[in-house]
């Protein structure tokens, strides 16, 4: 935790307080940090530049890549955590990353650059840290933080629907109720030609279903959903696409209806349903009051004897011990 790579205080703080100067000033600051890694050769750096070089000694390296290896879990998760205080600091600091070494991330991390089988050994260690990782750099292309092109983004949003509709949803802050990430997501998918990429998002949509069944099945969770705002009921716009939260709305499905091709007809609720659910609405929640159990007027317990013991008894344990030590001491 020595780098602005390796810890989120360096961008949360400073980057906090560098969004604050420019707030006030219309001016963006200079961010330097003092380099004392090595005392003999102590000064200052620009917090952009000691940040490339970082990646280029932590992240982009072969060396410190298989120092991860060896960790197992907690050398994935340490990934992952670069990737992700990466889009901090591009959240901070506009452009501190840049192009290049977002998509030099993704050459290492995902297309394996530097020939490690990084892909399969996070899949066998820590298959959330590739799923969140891939997240981020979706997250930072539809922000706009980085400049992908078409094809990358492909890519990663299939790699994300994969390790979803394999292990599921991981609830990274990233990815967890972020729907317009799960949009682009599904998008992508939609669009890559051939059956295989149907077939994803067919496994992408019901794994993820699977995994939140309640919101998938009750409107009123749903129209709690993330993007929703407050007393709105649930759209399309708010449930992701495809998914039975969606498709169970007040809308009728595609297709639906009788052999005439109208709508279906919605049965009535139960009217023993309906009383049930107004009886417990209105259900008065009644229990015992706790009352006090000493006088509202006793007088506090005065404390003055309390305190003289005590600085009694503490002056004649040190009258003891003086005349102890003054004992010992003569001839």
């Amino acid at each position: 935790m020595t780098g602005p790579l390796a810890s989120k205080y360096t961008w949360l703080h400073g980057g906090s307080l560098s969004l604050a100067v420019e707030a006030m000033t219309g001016k963006r600051p200079e961010y330097i940090f003092a380099d004392v890694r090595d005392p003999d050769k102590a000064g200052l750096i620009n917090a952009e530049d000691a940040l490339r070089r970082e990646f280029r000694v932590r992240l982009f390296n072969r060396k410190w890549l298989e120092g991860m290896m060896k960790e197992g879990y907690a050398g994935a998760d340490h990934m992952r955590v670069m990737a992700s205080n990466s889009f901090g600091w591009e959240v901070m600091r506009p452009g501190s990353v840049g192009n290049e070494n977002w998509s030099e991330m993704k050459r290492v991390l995902v297309d394996d650059k530097l020939k490690l089988n990084l892909r399969d050994w996070m899949e066998r260690n820590n298959p959330y840290a590739f799923q969140d990782t891939t997240a981020v750099m979706l997250e930072a292309i539809r922000k706009g933080y980085w400049e992908a092109d078409a094809e990358t983004t492909q890519q990663l949003a299939n790699e994300y629907a994969q390790s979803v509709a394999r292990h599921g949803l991981s609830g990274h802050m990233t990815s967890g109720g972020n729907q317009p990430l799960d949009a682009l997501v599904r998008q992508k998918v939609e669009g890559s030609p051939g059956a295989a990429s149907q077939e994803l998002l067919a496994q992408y949509i019901k794994r993820i279903d699977d995994q939140v069944p309640m919101a998938a099945a009750d409107p009123a969770i749903a129209a709690n959903a993330p993007g929703t705002a407050p007393g709105e009921a649930a759209t399309a716009s708010t449930v992701p696409a495809g998914s039975s939260a969606a498709l169970g709305s007040s809308t009728t499905p595609t297709g639906s209806g009788d052999a005439s091709g109208k709508p279906a007809a919605t049965p009535p609720p139960n009217p023993a349903d309906v009383s049930t659910a107004q009886a417990a609405k209105n259900a008065v929640v009644s229990g015992q009051k706790l009352e006090r159990t000493d006088s509202p007027n006793q007088p506090a317990p005065n404390a003055v004897p309390q305190l003289l013991t005590w600085w009694v008894t503490a002056a004649a344990l040190l009258f003891l011990v003086t005349g102890f030590a003054m004992r010992r001491g003569a001839p």
